[in-house]
């Protein structure tokens, strides 16, 4: 199941970094997806990005991290991922652990 919870939020990473909102909404579970339409996912992941950078603050990864992990900058989301009748889903997402 652990690898299984990896894939899972690799997959929401990697559509999140395309900016496929719609495919990442999909991703939720279906009480989510009542109260999370897709501009508010949207929302989610580009108003926290907003916010840190008027902060002053970035977080970047190395030249390794960037050619191993396929991507330049950090992003902090905790979840809880579900398993459905729909297979496995996010149940509950916050930015950071507050």
């Amino acid at each position: 199941m652990d690898d299984d919870v990896r894939a899972f939020g690799t997959e929401l990473g990697h559509k999140a970094l395309a900016r496929d909102w719609p495919a990442v909404q999909a991703m939720l579970a279906t009480w989510m997806r009542s109260e999370w339409p897709i501009e508010r996912v949207q929302a989610f992941f580009e108003d926290e990005y907003r916010s840190t950078l008027e902060a002053k603050l970035q977080l970047q990864c190395s030249d390794e991290q960037m050619e191993s992990l396929g991507f330049d900058i950090f992003c902090e989301v905790w979840m809880a991922v579900v398993d459905t009748a729909e297979g496995l889903r996010v149940g509950y997402w916050s930015q950071g652990a507050y």
